[in-house]
């Protein structure tokens, strides 16, 4: 192990001197294979919100949060959400860092993906005490150490949170850049979209498991009096004109069923169309549309 590191040491040190990529430029800690999932447990780090958004890239990209500092009069939210977290994931998000700092609210944009994707397999406790910031960065750094992690993720790392293509408005998919409270929002006039990309929809494989966490995150926040604000994202409209339906209505009722049997929040994005040239592919706002959208779901609230 000790020759490891030593090793690694060594070519980092040779890496930066080829490359430019300083230490500042370090992964977020090896907490999960997922990236997306480690850099914005990075950013939400001893951060204490009384209102937080948790999901997928549906929760990430398709909120507004200005929208949302406007509508609960607060500065104090943070956006949690990273790419392809599954219900059982959000549920564990949910509770452990309700367990650290107890927020009254809790936002969840969603759409189907979000009953497809695979579990995040993660140690709740290391999650705990790293969000909470009782470890120090040494030990984060060691944590899970993998040299394969490092390397791999040591460019990618700068590339998705300081290269000039993000810095210059989020222009393409990968984008990590951040606004103050942890949300993403795309470039609406220069992002580069991949027309396969643009099209690709896949209505397979709902897991049965999903509506069960679902559940569980709904049973959680009435045990614990926390108001949850579920929101049902839209597709764009030209592939929802032309969608057979009958599998996304019968898998929003048994979502909203789901959520108001506890008294919570839901709002259908569905109830009107959505025009293209407020997204980025099938389900992902620019954002125009995540303004748009986060404000349409505040107004449905209020009447």
């Amino acid at each position: 192990m000790l020759y490891t590191i030593i090793l690694a040491f060594i070519i980092i040190i040779l890496y930066r001197y080829k490359t430019g990529v300083t230490l500042k430029d370090l992964p977020a800690p090896n907490l999960t294979p997922s990236y997306s999932f480690n850099d914005k447990m990075q950013f939400a780090r001893k951060k204490k919100a009384d209102i937080i958004a948790v999901g997928s890239s549906m929760s990430l990209d398709n909120l507004n949060s200005d929208v949302i500092i406007k509508n609960f009069k607060t500065g104090s939210y943070l956006n949690l959400s990273s790419w392809g977290l599954s219900t059982k994931d959000i549920f564990s998000i949910i509770k452990i860092y309700s367990s650290i700092h107890k927020p009254s609210t809790i936002i969840v944009a969603s759409n189907y993906i979000d009953f497809q994707s695979t579990d995040k397999e993660f140690n709740h406790k290391e999650l705990s005490n790293y969000l909470e910031g009782t470890t120090s960065k040494l030990n984060d750094f060691f944590l899970n150490f993998d040299v394969d992690y490092y390397f791999r993720f040591f460019v990618y790392h700068k590339f998705t949170t300081t290269d000039s293509k993000c810095t210059s408005g989020n222009t393409f998919y990968e984008s990590m850049i951040y606004d103050r409270y942890g949300g993403i929002s795309f470039d609406p006039h220069n992002f580069k979209i991949d027309k396969e990309i643009w099209n690709k929809i896949d209505i397979s494989n709902l897991r049965e498991v999903s509506y069960y966490y679902l559940d569980s995150i709904s049973s959680f926040c009435s045990q614990n009096k926390i108001k949850l604000l579920f929101f049902q994202t839209p597709m764009r409209e030209g592939i929802y004109r032309n969608l057979n339906k009958a599998w996304l209505l019968k898998h929003i009722s048994r979502v909203k069923t789901i959520i108001l049997k506890n008294n919570h929040t839901f709002i259908d994005g569905n109830d009107r169309l959505w025009p293209d040239s407020l997204y980025i592919d099938p389900l992902h706002f620019n954002a125009n549309g995540a303004r748009e959208f986060t404000e349409y779901c505040f107004d449905k609230m209020k009447k």
